[in-house]
């Protein structure tokens, strides 16, 4: 009985999206609100996890402010 290999495929990522830093009216190539201030970049720009975009974000139940006041758990 011979051994075969399977491959397996990574996950899709998707490409980050392009967000402007107002946080108003966002077309649909932008991130939404819930991806803001969350830890991981999802602007290209990175404008949804500056200090600005962060600093008026309430972070949800159970979760940490950072020092640039991004929501982690």
């Amino acid at each position: 009985m011979a051994l075969t290999r399977r491959r397996t495929r990574a996950p899709r990522r998707t490409a980050p999206r392009a967000c402007s830093g107002a946080r108003t009216a966002r077309a649909s190539t932008e991130a939404p609100p819930t991806h803001y201030c969350d830890g991981a970049r999802d602007c290209v720009d990175g404008s949804d996890e500056t200090e600005d975009a962060c600093a008026t974000q309430t972070c949800a139940e159970g979760l940490f402010r950072c020092a640039y006041g991004a929501c982690v758990d």
